[in-house]
């Protein structure tokens, strides 16, 4: 793709700088596919091969890896369908088939499918690969005596799986048994894996002792060691790691945390399904992938700034205008996702109504607005330099909408700010139907949601009335107006 990003099929690929040009300009038709702790996967078409397509997700947002890439590109380099691995990239022939976790073990019916997860296990144990790390049991630090003296009885003598849950497990369109994922592989002791699938797919323990000629006694206490050793695996990284990558980091959305990157599902109500423009912009974060469903993003670290510089934010403002429009319909004052919502909110209430068709009259719908640029959707680099996320509401709008929205979310009422402010506005009274129509909004839908802040109601009501007093209207209208609304907020 020469370093530069690429349409495919309705979605957005621009995973350009994690794989070569060689591979990169002959894929097609990339569909995401899930996230994990690992990994995120995609599937696609390579030089007309259907392809699985994976790349790697840093722990914690840092530069490293939870898991041994040096290991897995040896056992890729032994299998002759994988195209393209390096560092936990991975670009590998898909196999058609269903995992095993998708298939419920208690019943008879599906025993001759755990014969042939056994037999393609013994086969993997006596694969031989040089130089292969060993299995270290203190991975997670569990330094118990009895757990230490009890892993010694081991010998690390086989090439292990070290994953095998049942969705690294598959059952391919053919009836054969092919493992995925191979990042926990490691010179250890084959109970280990044997360990694994008892639990995972519920393998009578004398089947196991027959057919990998076992001791039951050895078993049991690779079972115990094992389950310690997960359990410190969960309790020092993965229960931590599984609460940062997939708690919501937005009241309004379905937003995830996989390391480096920023996972977004759209909800049905966002107009605004595709950006298409926000890697050719400065103030947004660069996107990886795009369809209609889900975005996947660079993350950025919020640098807390006490005072933000306003005259930044207000510059800021003005370029979100000049974002692209091309994916919206023809601009209607009516279908701008907050006025639908505020009408939503508030019933079609007549005071409602009656203030948005006063903003309505001659309101031009001329820019890319976002909608929602409170402090929660602006991130700091430093003090200088700010990006944009969460553009769920954004669509055609007033030119002077953006710079009411950052006024609103960083409303300071003194003469320099007002005076910075007149710099940048388009129109007055564009600007303040703008900050009329923004804090009705953000009014009503903190009324309807307790997490908010109440101190939020009294600040919308004074930016509110603030505009209703420097539009173009009639006293007597404005102070009915003023007390219609208030009765309304009361009720």
């Amino acid at each position: 793709m020469n370093n530069s990003s690429k349409y495919m099929h309705k979605t957005y690929w621009n995973f350009y700088k994690y794989l070569p040009d060689f591979i990169t300009k002959h894929l097609k038709k990339v569909n995401f596919i899930t996230y994990g702790y690992h990994n995120i996967t995609f599937s696609g078409y390579y030089k007309k091969n259907k392809v699985l397509i994976r790349i790697p997700i840093k722990y914690k947002n840092t530069n490293k890896y939870l898991v041994n890439h040096k290991n897995e590109e040896k056992i890729y380099s032994y299998f002759k369908n994988v195209f393209y691995y390096k560092q936990g990239v991975l670009v590998k022939k898909w196999i058609e088939g269903t995992t095993l976790d998708t298939f419920d073990f208690n019943h008879r019916k599906n025993n001759w499918i755990k014969l042939k997860v056994i037999k393609k296990l013994r086969e993997f144990h006596k694969i031989k690969i040089d130089n292969i790390s060993k299995f270290n049991w203190n991975t997670y630090k569990n330094y118990d005596d009895d757990f230490i003296r009890k892993t010694k009885l081991f010998k690390n003598n086989s090439l292990i799986h070290g994953d095998l849950a049942a969705k690294n497990i598959l059952l391919t369109s053919d009836n054969e048994i092919e493992f995925l994922d191979y990042e926990w592989v490691r010179k250890g002791n084959f109970l280990f894996d044997i360990s694994t699938i008892q639990k995972t797919l519920k393998i009578d323990k004398s089947t196991l002792i027959k057919e990998f000629k076992i001791k039951s006694e050895d078993l049991d206490i690779m079972n115990y060691i094992k389950g310690e050793f997960d359990k410190f695996a969960y309790q020092n990284v993965y229960d931590e790691w599984h609460e940062l990558i997939n708690k919501n980091l937005s009241l309004n959305s379905n937003v995830k945390n996989p390391g480096q990157f920023i996972i977004k599902y759209k909800s049905n109500t966002s107009s605004y399904k595709k950006f298409n423009l926000t890697n050719d912009s400065k103030i947004t974060p660069k996107i990886y992938y795009e369809d209609n469903k889900v975005c996947i993003s660079e993350f950025i670290k919020n640098t807390c700034i006490k005072k933000p510089n306003l005259r930044v934010l207000f510059k800021c403002a003005k370029k979100i205008n000049f974002l692209s429009t091309k994916n919206f319909k023809k601009p209607i004052f009516n279908k701008i996702p907050i006025v639908k919502q505020l009408k939503d909110l508030t019933n079609n209430s007549i005071i409602i109504l009656e203030l948005l068709k006063i903003i309505k009259k001659d309101y031009s719908l001329n820019s890319f607005v976002h909608y929602d640029l409170n402090a929660e959707n602006i991130l700091f680099l430093n003090s200088k330099n700010v990006k944009i996320i969460d553009f769920e509401f954004a669509y055609w709008g007033n030119q002077d909408f953006n710079l009411a929205n950052i006024y609103s979310s960083y409303y300071q009422n003194n003469l320099k700010v007002n005076n910075l402010l007149k710099k940048y506005i388009v129109n007055k009274n564009d600007f303040f139907k703008s900050l009329l129509l923004c804090n009705l909004f953000y009014l009503f839908w903190t009324l309807k949601n307790a997490q908010y802040r109440n101190d939020w109601i009294g600040l919308n009501i004074q930016l509110i009335f603030k505009a209703l007093d420097n539009l173009e209207l009639n006293l007597i209208k404005v102070s009915k107006l003023k007390s219609q609304l208030q009765e309304l907020i009361k009720s």
